[in-house]
């Protein structure tokens, strides 16, 4: 297998830069770029917040290696997100909340204690959302197995979703709600022949959209967290001009669309694409002078883990998944490109998702060689 001109396994970093494996003397070390702080999860497995421009090396439960985590903007629309106590913002019925009572998945003593009896037992937040798609999520954890619901007021009526809390263990809840006028609370509510007993409460977030972003706390005012853009101008040297290769692997925990490894000169006028899209297929795109050169799309794909390879040359394009050939285009040319971006495109549709590993090559790969080369 031919050595790639730029290799980046996320493992090395510092704040504002992702260092590359490839080339070893920093000619492409990564910019990275995110004006606010952001969290992850580290190696021990504890929500962990990072400083802004910080890249995100992000460990999944149980352990392993990290990935790098890319999201766009995102806004907790939350007041007070780990203060369900606090009168006026969140308001108990029927149930006594004891704040700072447990260990909360950030390591810190600020998970408040909530007696559910029945039903009734609830707290609720109220605001008033116009008409739109919103994502309510609480990280919540109980001694032994308890099924409660996560409630929104829609449209003037209740949403019921039922969860349930596995035994000894933090776990975050999402549940997405779409509403035709208004959206007015969100609740932590008992459930109708549920389960009674304490439970604990940390990290709600109400945010737009369909998916759960990371965690973003708030106190008195809603906050957002800034997009991570990873990009690196300028290297056209270390770029197939004529022909190349690329290689990702990615760990798509939910099914948004985004970019996930892109050549280009800074516009989407030139540009070798490999991208999510919606609804869960992955394509290979190449746009020369602003005309469509090649677009090879996969079928619907699952959530997962997944090894994608493109190699381009004039009139020789092809793609690669899990080891499968998706398809080939034999008509289309080669753009030049200078820039290399990382979970976006030229600072636009980020992934939303989890890079594991990228790769360029100067050369095209030979289909066996992408084939290998993707095999899970």
């Amino acid at each position: 297998m031919p050595t790639p001109s730029v290799l980046i396994v996320p493992n090395r970093l510092k704040a504002g830069i992702l260092y590359s494996q490839l080339p070893a003397n920093g000619d492409v070390d990564f910019s990275v770029t995110r004006a606010t702080t952001a969290f992850r999860t580290n190696a021990s497995g504890i929500l962990e917040s990072v400083a802004s421009g910080v890249p995100r090396l992000d460990y999944p439960i149980g352990g392993g290696c990290p990935s790098l985590l890319v999201e766009p903007a995102a806004t907790n629309l939350v007041l007070r997100s780990e203060e369900f106590s606090v009168s006026g913002t969140w308001v108990p019925v029927d149930t006594t909340i004891t704040a700072n009572d447990f260990t909360a998945p950030n390591g810190t003593m600020t998970a408040d204690r909530m007696v559910i009896s029945g039903t009734n037992s609830r707290v609720t937040q109220s605001f008033v959302l116009a008409a739109t798609t919103v994502t309510f999520s609480v990280y919540l954890y109980s001694a032994v197995s308890f099924t409660l619901r996560l409630v929104a007021t829609v449209d003037g009526a209740n949403v019921n979703r039922i969860v349930t809390i596995p035994a000894g263990q933090w776990t975050r809840f999402a549940q997405t709600f779409t509403s035709i006028a208004t959206i007015t609370n969100v609740q932590i509510r008992g459930q109708a022949g549920g389960s009674t007993g304490d439970i604990f409460l940390w990290g709600a977030q109400v945010e737009t959209g369909s998916v759960a972003t990371s965690y973003i706390p708030t106190v008195a005012a809603t906050a957002t967290r800034n997009a991570d853009v990873i990009s690196k101008t300028g290297v056209s040297g270390f770029i197939g001009q004529s022909e190349g290769s690329l290689y990702a692997e990615v760990d798509f925990t939910n099914n948004q669309a985004g970019r996930i490894i892109s050549l280009n000169t800074g516009s989407t006028s030139n540009r070798i694409l490999i991208v999510r899209n919606s609804p869960n297929s992955f394509s290979l795109l190449v746009t020369t002078s602003s005309v469509l050169q090649v677009n090879i799309n996969s079928s619907v794909l699952p959530d997962g883990i997944y090894k994608l390879a493109a190699a381009y040359a004039n009139n020789d394009f092809v793609l690669y998944i899990n080891g499968t050939q998706i398809g080939t285009d034999t008509s289309g040319t080669v753009p030049a490109c200078t820039n290399i971006d990382l979970g976006n495109e030229t600072n636009t549709s980020f992934l939303n998702n989890r890079i594991r590993a990228a790769a360029i090559y100067p050369t095209r790969l030979t289909n066996s060689q992408l084939q290998s080369l993707t095999t899970l």
